[in-house]
């Protein structure tokens, strides 16, 4: 089998696709916009990396998306030469697009977030695009529930649900010394308004004024609200009590949850819960915020919950966590049974190949 992937060689979402996909003996083009990132694609048996330069570096502007249809002749003849039995495109507002006018039957787009929930509601165009880009594709395939809904709104195409999967062996509980003199808090998100990082920044600064001195906060992360919250802690006085890491790549990730005694998840939206998983499988309690993308993984059985945005509820959250460490301990057991009956990477990787075979047969 051979598949043409259209795709960020940045996103470590990607990264772990086409390794999973190479890794069962697939032939893969990977073909991205703006650089390679942090990823060395050229360890990876079986695959070809191509990266064409955009205005920004990345398709998330007009101007990018223009300026990667200008390489259409180009990616045309590499696809052609590399005669793929399926285009798979990842983001369907940027690498659909370019996808959506290689004339390919086997045509798969996957939605991610963003560019079904915000992209078509930009403008009467936006929407008109969208469509354009479903209507060519076999198959859209989407991380949630939430968004197979959004995506029914655009499209009568099918449509199939396809997790990102968690490498359980990755993150799981390494039973590393932690230091019991302290409460460890943590956090790994992106920096960005809507992750909420604000609401748990505030709430650290509210409980260490009632008392409980013994907290910590690690901030795993990098983005634009970066000097906004070191502002924050600095101001109020708490910045002996808060480290923020800056940008740390998704496979060292699992050693700063095994140090963290309380992973706390304050999004505002998400379409998938991705890092709730995550945490979930490294056997660690949670806390998050009572969002879709997060409800729709995991239940109140196995997650405690604070209403988004909220400081006071996720203050109360956090204390009764404290309380009853117990409690929350016993929760911990069924939510990495769930991440691993669920969502492993290896079930959605298998998933994922048994949807090329069905097309393929399909088509035979």
């Amino acid at each position: 089998m051979r598949i043409s992937i259209l795709s960020a060689a940045q996103s470590s979402h990607t990264y772990k696709w086409v390794k999973g996909i190479a890794e069962k003996q697939i032939d893969i083009l990977l073909i991205s916009f703006g650089n390679e990132g942090k990823y060395n694609y050229s360890n990876l048996p079986r695959v070809t990396l191509k990266v064409y330069e955009v205005a920004g570096d990345k398709l998330n502007s007009s101007k990018s998306k223009l300026s990667a249809l200008r390489y259409l002749p180009e990616i045309r003849k590499e696809v052609s030469a590399f005669s793929p039995d399926i285009i798979h495109a990842h983001y369907a507002s940027s690498y659909g697009i370019v996808a959506s006018f290689l004339r390919r039957q086997n045509f798969i787009v996957s939605v991610w977030g963003s560019d079904v929930i915000e992209f078509p509601k930009r403008s009467f165009i936006h929407k008109m695009l969208l469509k354009y880009v479903f209507k060519k594709a076999k198959l859209v395939q989407c991380t949630s529930q939430n968004l197979k809904e959004e995506v029914a709104l655009y499209t009568k195409t099918n449509s199939e649900i396809v997790p990102f999967g968690v490498n359980v062996n990755l993150f799981k509980d390494k039973n590393l010394n932690k230091d019991y003199s302290v409460i460890t808090i943590g956090v790994v998100k992106g920096l960005e308004k809507i992750y909420g990082v604000d609401t748990l920044v505030n709430s650290l600064i509210k409980l260490r004024a009632r008392g409980y001195n013994n907290l910590r906060l690690v901030v795993v992360g990098d983005g634009s609200e970066m000097e906004n919250y070191r502002n924050l802690v600095n101001s109020n006085n708490v910045s002996d009590f808060v480290k923020f890491t800056g940008y740390v790549r998704n496979d060292l990730v699992p050693d700063f949850y095994n140090k963290f005694d309380l992973a706390v998840i304050p999004s505002l939206r998400e379409s998938f819960g991705l890092s709730l998983l995550e945490a979930m499988s490294s056997e660690v309690p949670v806390i998050a915020s009572r969002i879709s993308g997060f409800t729709e993984v995991a239940n109140d059985d196995i997650i405690t919950y604070f209403d988004p945005g909220s400081v006071e509820d996720l203050v109360q959250k956090i204390a009764e966590y404290i309380a009853d460490k117990d409690s929350a301990e016993e929760k911990v057991a069924l939510a990495r049974a769930h991440v691993e009956q669920f969502y492993s990477a290896k079930k959605c990787l298998n998933q994922q190949l048994n949807i090329y075979k069905h097309i393929l047969g399909a088509n035979g």
